[in-house]
């Protein structure tokens, strides 16, 4: 597997600890940030979003802790489509606030904004053929499943939704919320 850091011909690094001052520079931290390897045929770190492209397909595997506010994803990375959300993606980032997901997006794993406790909305690009939101709500259009919620979630009762997927709400601070009549299975962990 390589793994390189943007900018750089430079192989996997040992693990850093960041600093407040090597946040406060993107470049610097995307440069010391640490990346896991997993078996793909490359990675990059691109400022502080860790991307895998397999077979001309871009995943989102990691974003960085220290990102707040509203993230955008991208419709490609370095050229090739974004087409998924990997697993824990968005792990620990206590301070994004929103999260908009494009068109292609087409595969978003269970428990990919686990930990998110600021996150207060999500929005699926209305020409996405798979997920759909509603209530700040991610929802799997076909299968009728809620793949993740956040603090301002309201479940819609409209029968669009019927199961919730594990995770979906875990580590949010989501105060209550209403579980519709439709929904008949709720997945380990979801709040």
């Amino acid at each position: 597997t390589k793994a390189y850091f943007e900018n750089t011909e430079s192989w996997y690094a040992d693990t850093v600890s960041l600093s407040p001052e090597d946040l406060a520079d993107p470049e610097k931290a995307a440069e010391l940030l640490t990346l896991e390897l997993f078996e793909c045929e490359w990675e990059r770190v691109k400022s502080l979003f860790t991307y895998e492209v397999y077979d001309e397909d871009a995943y989102l595997v990691r974003v960085h802790p220290a990102v707040s506010g509203d993230v955008v994803i991208p419709d490609t990375y370095e050229g090739v489509p974004v087409r998924g959300i990997s697993p824990k993606a968005f792990e620990g980032c206590a301070n994004i606030t929103s999260v908009t997901i494009p068109k292609g997006v087409l595969y978003i794993s269970s428990g990919s904004f686990v930990n998110c406790p600021s996150l207060e909305s999500i929005v699926v690009d209305k020409d996405n053929p798979r997920y759909h939101s509603d209530g700040n709500c991610l929802i799997d259009t076909e299968s009728k499943t809620l793949i993740a919620g956040c603090n301002t979630s309201v479940i819609p009762s409209d029968g669009s939704v019927t199961s919730i997927e594990h995770h979906a709400f875990s580590g949010s601070e989501i105060g209550e919320i209403t579980i519709p009549e439709s929904v008949t299975y709720i997945g380990y962990y979801a709040f």
